[in-house]
């Protein structure tokens, strides 16, 4: 094999695992916000819904 044809190919592969890496910080960041995203909604839902029962609790025990 020709030395710009190792060249080349080792190119190649390290421009290939750039883009995957790229890729996958991207999925991972993707993940990440939507797993933020719902915990804090649970957590807002839950919030609410402590608060509702607070107030509930409150009104039935005087």
């Amino acid at each position: 094999m020709y030395e710009w044809q190792q060249e080349q190919r080792r190119a190649w592969k390290w421009r290939r695992w750039r883009e995957d890496a790229a890729e996958g910080f991207w999925i991972g960041t993707v993940l990440a916000v939507r797993f933020l995203t719902v915990a804090v909604m649970l957590g807002v839902s839950c919030g609410i819904a402590w608060r509702v029962a607070q107030i509930v609790a409150a009104a039935l025990g005087g």
